[in-house]
């Protein structure tokens, strides 16, 4: 082999002071966590735009459940009262006449299922339900007073036609005398359709 063929072997013995280069690596840094931990003080609004806007949540909703309240299917008003003092009762006792004027609201007609008085005066309070038209000519026979200022007799199951107007007669009795039932503080007529509320007339 000849003698000057050049040695191509890797420098077994590299001169002192290099060392092999190696890639730049970045400086380490800890993650920043305070940003992640604040994030509800960022998204959260300040209390006063939170409680503001409650207070707008809950007028609103007053308002719908105002507009949107279920209301009697008719108004209407009590016309003229009448009552007589029933005698040779244990207790005191009137029977009294009640004309009624109802005016419907509704789009469809409807029917009275119950009507029923309550009586409020210094002593108390009672209720009664309207007495069956059927009883109306005994008790104006009896008391004739009463019957000079009755109307058609206004009994349950009535049907009030769509925008339709009734009006008459209903009877009812209270254990009270008749000098505290003039002086009473409110006589309240209620007459329940099916599946509506009452109407409610106070007089």
């Amino acid at each position: 082999m000849p003698d000057n063929m050049p040695d191509n072997k890797p420098d077994s013995n590299p001169s002192p002071g290099k060392s092999p280069e190696t890639p730049a690596q970045p400086p380490m840094h800890a993650p920043d966590l305070s940003e992640e931990y604040d994030r509800a003080r960022w998204t959260l609004p300040p209390a006063r735009i939170f409680f503001i806007g409650l207070i707008l949540v809950g007028v609103v909703g007053a308002l719908l459940l105002f507009v949107e309240k279920p209301r009697p299917p008719a108004g209407g008003v009590i016309g003229e009262i009448a009552a007589v003092e029933v005698p040779g009762q244990k207790s005191a006792m009137v029977l009294v006449l009640v004309n009624v004027h109802i005016a419907s609201s509704q789009k469809t007609s409807f029917q009275i299922k119950e009507i029923h008085a309550r009586l409020t005066t210094n002593d108390g309070e009672w209720t009664d339900e309207a007495a069956s038209p059927s009883d109306f000519e005994r008790y104006f026979q009896a008391y004739p007073e009463l019957g000079r200022h009755a109307l058609t007799p206004l009994p349950v199951e009535t049907r009030i036609l769509s925008g339709g107007e009734v009006e008459g007669t209903l009877v009812f009795s209270f254990p009270v005398s008749k000098a505290s039932f003039d002086t009473r503080k409110a006589l309240t007529v209620s007459l329940e359709p099916y599946d509506m509320h009452a109407i409610v007339l106070t007089k």
